[in-house]
């Protein structure tokens, strides 16, 4: 293939690694190789616990069985495109019924749905953590890490619709009332989680 020809063993021609689309891509191409991983080592995906329950509504039969399982077990579902940034097009659903009257398995090509799980909350927000790695060699392996950050919400955690709650981009929280006077609890240095673990008695 083309990479051949730019590449010889250990020593690196290009600023990427083939196939990393697998695990940088859409939610659809990341869903579908924890899949194959599970199939190959002859488990079920939902057994590893990597990964929320997951249906693609593109799928018919996987569409269908979402209805049928969510009926049964009361949860809320968090509703994605299969791609997009910045928090488009996703939709938080505590009543499954919603989700009938807008969605059809026959229509329903590009979205899939999870499960949603409580989250770990700081401070009464949901949060997530940001940290960097470059590849800087596959043949050995060679890993840098830079520490990150953290991004709160600015709404403390409730199960509702807002997406303010529930998404911690700073793309949906710069929509805030008054974003500007309070942007600066948005955002943690890794420091600042640690003397909050610490003033609370979290450490351990």
């Amino acid at each position: 293939g083309i990479f051949s020809n730019l590449r010889d063993q250990g020593t690196q021609y290009i600023n990427c690694i083939d196939r990393m689309y697998n695990v940088t891509g859409n939610k659809y191409v990341q869903r579908n190789v924890m899949q194959q991983f599970a199939n190959k080592n002859g488990c079920s995906l939902d057994s590893l616990g990597i990964m929320p329950r997951t249906f693609l509504l593109g799928e018919l039969e996987e569409c269908r069985a979402f209805f049928r399982f969510a009926r049964r077990v009361k949860n809320s579902w968090i509703l994605k495109p299969y791609s997009g940034e910045g928090g488009d097009g996703i939709t938080v659903h505590t009543d499954v019924s919603k989700l009938t009257k807008k969605f059809s398995c026959k229509t329903s090509k590009s979205y899939l749905v999870q499960e949603y799980i409580r989250p770990l909350l700081l401070e009464g927000r949901k949060f997530d953590v940001r940290a960097y790695f470059l590849v800087a060699r596959t043949d050995p392996f060679m890993v840098f890490y830079h520490r990150g950050y953290l991004r709160l919400s600015l709404k403390k955690f409730e199960m509702n619709s807002d997406l303010a709650t529930h998404l911690v981009n700073t793309h949906v929280q710069s929509k805030q009332e008054g974003y500007r006077q309070i942007a600066h609890t948005h955002m943690w240095t890794f420091d600042e989680l640690q003397n909050y673990l610490i003033v609370n008695g979290l450490t351990g």
